[in-house]
Parts: structure tokens; sequence; C-alpha cells
């Protein structure tokens, strides 16, 4: 397969630093990040096994960007939920922000296990 280790030399490190985060998000998000990053990971490895780089690619960074629509969808319906005050709202402006730098880096992560790239 096209998708697999490559010559990064931080790739232990950075994937024991991404994957509890990434499960720390699960959390927050629940059933709706879960289900879309099963089905991407399901879709991306198909498309890396019948040699497709490039949908690849693009499967891993639609996965990211829908697994992070997902958990902005999750966080906004416990605001909703919550009574309106300025530290429910700021409180949510930093989890979707550190979720956004969460699922860039992991993006970038995954970007690099590419050798074509």
């Amino acid at each position: 397969t096209k998708f697999g280790t490559g010559a990064f030399r931080y790739n232990g490190n950075a994937g024991l630093a991404l994957v509890p985060a990434l499960a720390a998000t699960l959390g927050f998000a629940h059933q709706m990040v879960a289900a879309v990053g099963i089905v991407g990971v399901l879709t991306t490895t198909i498309l890396d096994l019948s040699g497709a780089k490039e949908a690849t690619f693009f499967g891993v960074w639609v996965t990211l960007v829908m697994g992070f629509a997902g958990s902005v969808l999750a966080v906004l319906a416990g605001v909703d939920a919550r009574a309106r005050e300025t530290v429910v709202s700021l409180e949510a402006l930093f989890t979707l922000v550190a979720e956004a730098q969460l699922f860039t880096l992991v993006g970038f992560w995954a970007t690099i296990q590419f050798k074509w790239v």
C-alpha cells in the first residue's frame, strides 16, 4: 500500500500525542464524530488498497473536515442546551479552536505519511 509509515523521524511520538487527543475529542462529540471516523477510515483503506493515491489523500482530509463539522455540531448543541452565558460561549469557542487545531495537526501528520507527497 502507498499509505504507510514514511521516513518521518518523530512518527511514533506524534502518534502517541495525537491518539489520546482524538480519543478525548470522541468523548466530547460522541457518535457523530465516531461514525464519520469509522466510515472515513474504511473508505480511505479501500481507496488505498485499490491504488488510488490522490483519492486516498483526499479521503483523509474529507474525513477530518467532516469529523470536525460533526464536532462543531455537537459543541453547538451542547451550548444550546445550557444557559446563554459568556462563560459558556467562551468555553465553546475555546473547544472549537482547540479541536480545529487538533484536526489540522492530524491532517498534517497523515499527509506526511504519504511517500509520494
